[in-house]
């Protein structure tokens, strides 16, 4: 029987395609030979064909090819096939541990790892793997308690982590030079061991650091909010708190104009700038023979020595924590000094 070949149906009248199996010739005149299959259900070990049923490739879905092994038809582009054997499951291959029973000494480190083993082999048998667990320290204060620092909670999607309040101590029993508490004319802002708070400067105000500063009210009705100034008063006339309010909170830590805001030392140790600006209670001195004199808070804010206990009343802001060596008055006007702030009203 003859086998006949069938032209490109681009080369055709009209590129009329009967859809017809067989060998092809890709052009006229051309050597090069194509086989084309098409839909057939003759069953036949071994037959091809391009299987277009709707029902398996949809509407708009490419057809497939396909081969008859004897019993049924396979893909041959593997979009389904038959089933193979159940693979190895990796729950039966990896165990996961959490390592909370394991102890030991902990020590710092920049980044914690969560994974403690770096490699497994589930070719080798069963592999365990080791994550280190999350745990809240303990931290001692200073009534003596030792106090959880985090509380830990989760469930089934989440780990959550809530930091407790911790009532901080300073520790100035190692490292206590002067130097390293003290701030100079240079520093944008001073440093502080202690209650630090931050507050907004009332417009038309301007704070200097390392000076004296008080609570005003900014506004009116329902704008009204709470600001600071500096602690100012008359070289003239005494402190007299019931007429003139004398309320400081404490020393500020940076230059601050109005409107912006200003870190103050409310208690605790920094720097103060000394003045002799005051008022006519006082007998300002700027030598300080011991640390511990007290420190006062003059006409401009600024902090002064007295040379005696003033008769009428007087802002006591805490006391020197400084005094005069080789002969060198530090308290002078304009000079910056370590002290420790405490702020109180005191009469004489």
């Amino acid at each position: 029987m003859q086998t006949t070949v069938q032209v490109n149906p681009l080369y055709t009248t009209n590129n009329y395609d009967a859809h017809t199996a067989g060998w092809y010739v890709t052009s006229p005149n051309n050597s090069n030979l194509a086989l084309r299959v098409q839909n057939t259900n003759l069953n036949i070990d071994g037959e091809i064909r391009l299987y277009n049923n709707s029902s398996l490739s949809g509407p708009t879905g490419p057809s497939v090819f396909q081969g008859y092994d004897g019993a049924s038809w396979l893909n041959f582009n593997a979009l389904t096939g038959p089933t193979g054997p159940a693979g190895l499951s990796f729950n039966n291959l990896v165990e996961f541990i959490n390592t909370i029973s394991f102890g030991g000494s902990s020590y710092n480190v920049t980044f914690g790892n969560i994974f403690i083993t770096n490699i497994i082999d589930p070719a080798q048998g069963m592999s365990t793997v080791y994550a280190r667990s999350l745990c809240a320290g303990d931290v001692p204060i200073a009534s003596g308690d030792i106090i959880p620092s985090m509380q830990i909670m989760q469930n089934s999607e989440i780990i959550t982590l809530i930091s407790k309040p911790i009532p901080y101590q300073w520790d100035f029993s190692t490292d206590a030079m002067i130097t390293k508490y003290k701030s100079g004319s240079s520093d944008s802002v001073f440093k502080a061991s202690g209650d630090v708070s931050k507050w907004l400067v009332k417009t038309g105000y301007n704070i200097v650091k390392g000076t004296a500063v008080r609570i005003v009210n900014n506004g009116s009705g329902n704008s009204t909010s709470i600001t600071i100034i500096p602690m100012l008063y008359s070289s003239t006339t005494h402190i007299n708190p019931f007429a003139n309010p004398a309320n400081v909170i404490g020393i500020a830590l940076e230059n601050a104009s109005g409107g912006n805001s200003c870190l103050v030392c409310t208690k605790g140790v920094t720097t103060v700038l000394c003045t002799s600006n005051t008022s006519l209670d006082f007998v300002p001195t700027s030598s300080l023979s011991v640390v511990g004199l007290p420190g006062l808070v003059g006409c401009d804010g600024g902090i002064f020595c007295n040379s005696m206990k003033p008769v009428d009343e007087y802002i006591r802001a805490g006391f020197f924590l400084e005094s005069d060596s080789d002969s060198l008055s530090i308290a002078g006007s304009g000079q910056y000094v370590l002290f420790n702030v405490d702020i109180q009203l005191s009469s004489g």
